[in-house]
């Protein structure tokens, strides 16, 4: 589909790209998400840059620029990156090399902006470039929205809370209104010359049923509407836009903050909800009973993606209104923001335009109403916020939508759920884990960086599960806060940093669903006392208001921060402040007799996306109050080598992994008091010589790496774990700075970099799972593996539903290297393994 003289919306104001191709033809969008050339005519303007830029706010990911003697084509890449393809001189035109003409061809280009191919000639971020382009329009159209809401709330200010809380209310509907009506305007007919009242009229009169609230308005309210019109439209064009900035334009600059607090909102990114979707094995769903249902749908960023993943796989036999037809019907979301509603309901509208109606999307509390429907797909990101149960007791309202969402899984039907990623070991939630594992078989667990949401200060987890499906093996995920993790994990669906083949009955510690190195030995680790057993664990006390009080005097040393101080090392005297016991701190019930003892200080990296969680300081003398957010570990040997030993072992990787493995976020005091330790014997005198050693190098600044990783083969000795579990912890913490400052497991130079160009082709092949151990899969892949398979780890790209005996995939797979596969479900549908392998021979 080529477009002439396409409106795009730029940072100064509105340009136009001479020409646009598009990946699909009309009546399918055409936006920044089939955008795939854009062209210029240098003839008539001479300026290259703003060409990158128009294409870039296109996202297309290819340019070409034409002058009097031919053709220069260029591939972009997202943050300014930009590859000169190839030179086309116009008498050679009918000579377009091949390779070219395939990768610049629409299923590929489409394909690319998809993260499903990635063309050798492009930037190797290509893929990325609809996130960025998305991200910028979005944050240009929340400064012209802003702009608008307060000059429309400022002229119905009221100094009545009810009065005002009416009045946002009507300035967000005007602003949804005529974001919708110039989308749709935009989108029917580019070229807009027309004034405020032509455009509303065209909306209309396209999507009559959409709009009708506009047929209420007073007539004050329709003229602020025609005036909010004019504004949002002045130098901006809608027509290229991705429909889901919409919902990144109601939640930043139309979703009030109070609001965002009352209900717990925090809308899941597009990305994550079309990976989440991509994951969920509908082909093994019957088609006639696919349904997919949000019980709290907010502005509709799971049903956009359930739309596009059922659109995609939809039978070959319906024509495109048909599709639209059926799709719609598979659909159904309830959200008790009614202007939340507003939003999906346009988002869905936008995304299938130009059908674009027929849409299941209700206002309601889905707790407190009878629910539509069950469904075979049940996927949402229900409020996160802490309630009081009907006890009395804190309680968290995700567990009462995760208990509701379960009563509207239809028997083998699907589960998918955002929640915090402290939900998987909280205590509060146990009861909840506990329903869905009575109930469903787990078949993946993510656990992803603290920017998951952006204006949620938490990290995330997502439970894939299955109604009925007894329980077994499932991956657990975990993705670290890294430069790209978005577009690596959530675009190009590539591998997590951890992947763990777990099972209900080889937790860590079964009242949790994190997962970690340690897993492999808890048979060995549960036979091992505690650190309770040796020593006395408790936390520093509350300090008493008023600040400006403390401190000053007194007989004892308080740590009142704790940065400064270097990890291993004794605290210096000029962090000391002496203070009154108990005079200035909130009474604990104790003499404060422990804090008088040597001891080890326990600064514990509340961070979620570092997994070294405890800094240790020694006190070997006795005597310092910490600060109540560390922890201190008193021995009951009272002898310096005994706190040695416990630096040694408490600063080791062991020590924070069995943290991190089962703590996202708090580091509570049980975890600290039920660490197993080494049994008593001659390991301890090591310990504390180790100790000793790390102590005076850190007194002395001179503590290095490589002598902690001397530490850290000695712990994991002292616990007669195998050689692997070296291993295996440092592969937990390779690139991250530990506790003392340093990386103590650098990344090996191979990891990032550049690949290279294949040699060989990609082939698209399938392939079975045979048997499943502990912690590896045997599979067998047509053409690549043995006919008795190959065990390995968990396939990076293969999904946890996948995780079981005869269940049967496709495999993309360059340089006959697994390593490099990428995996699908298995889109034939209903077949076992004996007639999959009857399919025709694999193509390259």
């Amino acid at each position: 589909m080529v477009r002439w003289e396409f409106p795009v919306w730029i940072g100064k104001g509105l340009a136009h790209a001479h020409m646009v191709a598009f990946c699909r033809r009309r009546p399918e969008p055409q936006d920044q998400t089939t955008s795939a050339l854009a062209g210029f005519d240098l003839r008539s303007t001479g300026d290259v840059d703003e060409g990158f830029t128009i294409a870039r706010a296109l996202a297309a990911p290819a340019a070409a620029f034409a002058d009097e003697q031919g053709i220069d084509l260029w591939g972009l890449g997202t943050n300014g990156r930009q590859e000169h393809l190839q030179r086309l001189d116009y008498d050679a035109l009918q000579d377009l090399p091949e390779q070219l003409a395939d990768q610049l061809g629409p299923r590929n280009l489409l394909a690319a902006k998809r993260s499903v191919y990635q063309p050798t000639l492009f930037p190797t971020d290509v893929a990325g470039l609809l996130q960025e382009a998305r991200h910028e329009s979005a944050s240009r159209l929340i400064q012209v929205v802003e702009n608008a809401a307060t000059q429309l709330t400022a002229s119905r200010s009221s100094a009545r809370p009810k009065a005002e809380r009416s009045a946002i209310e009507r300035v967000s509907r005007l602003l949804v209104g005529a974001m919708a009506a110039l989308m749709v305007s935009d989108k029917i007919e580019v070229d807009r010359d027309q004034s405020p009242e032509a455009i509303l009229d065209r909306a209309v009169r396209r999507f009559e049923s959409y709009f009708d609230w506009t047929r209420q308005l007073t007539s004050e309210d329709s003229r602020d509407l025609l005036w909010t019109i004019e504004e949002l439209g002045r130098d901006v064009s809608y027509a290229g836009l991705d429909p889901t900035v919409v919902a990144s334009v109601y939640e930043s600059a139309i979703l009030d903050t109070a609001s965002r607090a009352r209900f717990g909102v925090f809308y899941t990114p597009p990305a994550l909800a079309t990976r989440i979707l991509g994951q969920l094995p509908f082909e093994e769903i019957d088609p006639s009973k696919r349904h997919v249902f949000d019980p709290s749908c907010g502005s509709g960023t799971f049903l956009v993606a359930a739309y596009d993943r059922l659109r995609n796989i939809a039978p070959l036999d319906l024509d495109l209104v048909e599709v639209h037809e059926d799709t719609s019907r598979r659909l159904t979301g309830i959200d008790i923001d009614p202007l939340a509603v507003e939003i999906a309901r346009l988002a869905l509208l936008l995304n299938a335009m130009p059908a674009g109606n027929g849409w299941q999307v209700e206002q309601g509390d889905a707790l407190n109403m009878r629910v539509p429907c069950t469904a075979t797909v049940v996927a949402s990101n229900p409020p996160w916020r802490d309630i009081r149960s009907e006890h009395g007791r804190r309680a968290q309202l995700a567990d009462r939508f995760v208990r509701g969402m379960l009563a509207m899984v239809e028997p083998n039907g699907f589960l998918a759920v955002v929640l915090p990623a402290g939900w998987l070991s909280s205590r509060t939630s146990k009861t909840t884990r506990e329903a869905i594992e009575d109930e469903c078989g787990l078949l993946e667990i993510w656990r992803l960086p603290q920017d998951t949401f952006p204006r949620a200060d938490m990290d995330a987890a997502v439970v894939f599960a299955q109604r009925n499906r007894p329980s077994g093996s499932y991956v657990f995920r975990r993705v670290r806060r890294e430069r790209g993790w978005q577009a690596r994990f959530l675009e190009q669906a590539c591998h997590a940093d951890e992947t763990y083949l777990a099972n209900p009955h080889k937790r860590l510690r079964a009242d949790t669903w994190l997962h970690g190195p340690l897993d492999t030995y808890r048979a060995s680790l549960s036979e091992l006392p505690e650190l309770a057993s040796i020593a006395l664990i408790g936390k520093g006390p509350v300090p008493a208001p008023p600040v400006s009080a403390r401190g000053g005097s007194g007989d004892w040393s308080w740590l009142r921060e704790l940065r400064g101080t270097r990890a291993y090392a004794p605290v210096p005297g000029s962090l000391l402040v002496p203070v009154h016991f108990p005079e200035e701190f909130k009474w604990r019930s104790s003499d404060g007799s422990e804090y008088k003892r040597p001891k080890v200080i326990v600064s514990g990296v509340r961070n979620p996306d570092i997994p070294w969680r405890l800094k240790v300081l020694p006190d070997l003398t006795g005597g310092i109050i910490p600060r109540e957010s560390a922890s201190i570990v008193v021995p009951g040997e009272q002898t310096q080598e005994r706190v040695y030993a416990l630096c040694a072992l408490l600063g080791s990787s062991f020590a924070s992994c069995w943290i991190d493995t089962l703590s996202a976020r708090s580091i509570p005091i049980e975890l600290l008091k039920t660490m197993p330790i080494p049994p008593a014997g001659t390991i301890w005198d090591e310990l504390a010589e180790a100790g000793a050693r790390i102590v005076e190098l850190a007194t002395q600044a001179r503590l290095r790496a490589s002598e902690l990783i001397d530490v850290d083969r000695l712990v994991v000795s002292a616990y007669d774990l195998p050689d692997d579990a070296f291993v295996r912890l440092a592969e937990h913490f390779v690139g991250v700075p530990a506790p003392e400052g340093e990386v103590r497991y650098p990344t090996d130079s191979t990891v990032g970099g550049a690949a290279e160009p294949s040699a060989q082709p990609r082939i698209r092949t399938f392939g079975t799972v045979l048997e499943v151990s502990a912690d590896l899969v045997r599979i067998w892949i047509s053409g690549i593996t043995a006919e008795e398979g190959e065990w390995r780890d968990v396939p990076p790209g293969l999904p946890g539903s996948q995780i079981q005996p005869g269940a049967t995939f496709e495999a993309v797979v360059e340089d006959n290297d697994l390593d490099k596969a990428h995996f699908e479900f298995q889109s034939e549908g209903y077949l076992d393994f004996d007639d999959f392998i009857k399919l025709p021979t694999p193509a390259t």
